[in-house]
C-alpha cells in the first residue's frame, strides 16, 4: 500500500491503538470459566497481535528512512520547543520588588524591599521567543510539506480487523 508519510503517521497511531486493544482483549479474555466460552479466540488474537506489531515496526522503519533528508530539521525543531519552554521560565524581574517573609521573631509576615537586576529583561526574551517562533513555523512548514509529498510503500498484514470472534 502506498502512503504519504503524513497519512503513515496517522496510520501508526491506529496500528498502535488496535495493537493495545488487541493485547488487552488477550490479557482480560485468556483465562475464564471453564464452562463459559471465552468472546474472542484468544489464540487467533495473539496471531493478529503478532502481525500487528511486525506491521508497526515496517512502518515506522519505512517512515523513519522516508525522513531521512529532513532529520535535521526534525531534530533542530525538538531543540527549539525545548528552548521555547527555557526561555518562558527565565525570571526577568527587575528592579525593586515588595516581598512578604515570615518573621524570625514570631510577630508575622514581614515585607521588605528587593531590588533585583535581571541580565535579560522581559522585552528581550519576549523578542527572543517571537524569533524562535518564527524560526519553528518555517521547520514545521518543511515537514508538513515533505511528509505530505513524500511517499512510502508498505504492506498491510492479513489479519489487520479485529477482533478474532471465535
Amino acid at each position: 500500500m502506498e502512503m504519504t508519510i503524513a497519512r503513515a503517521m496517522k496510520h501508526r497511531v491506529r496500528v498502535a491503538s488496535r495493537l493495545n486493544r488487541v493485547s488487552r482483549d488477550i490479557q482480560s479474555q485468556n483465562s475464564h470459566m471453564e464452562n463459559n466460552k471465552p468472546e474472542v479466540d484468544v489464540k487467533a488474537l495473539m496471531e493478529v497481535r503478532n502481525a500487528l506489531m511486525i506491521h508497526l515496526v515496517d512502518l515506522r522503519v519505512a517512515i523513519d528512512r522516508a525522513s531521512e533528508p529532513i532529520k535535521r530539521d526534525l531534530f533542530s525543531l525538538a531543540e527549539k520547543k525545548t528552548e521555547m519552554v527555557f526561555l518562558q521560565q527565565i525570571e526577568t524581574k527587575d528592579g525593586k520588588q515588595p516581598t512578604s517573609s515570615w518573621s524570625v521573631r514570631g510577630s508575622g509576615i514581614e515585607s521588605t524591599i528587593m531590588t533585583y537586576k535581571a541580565t535579560y529583561r522581559k522585552f528581550e526574551i519576549d523578542k527572543m521567543i517571537i524569533h524562535l517562533e518564527t524560526t519553528m513555523d518555517v521547520l514545521q512548514e518543511n515537514l508538513d510539506r515533505h511528509n505530505a509529498t513524500t511517499k512510502i510503500t508498505i504492506g498491510l498484514p492479513e489479519a489487520f480487523d479485529h477482533p478474532h470472534r471465535k
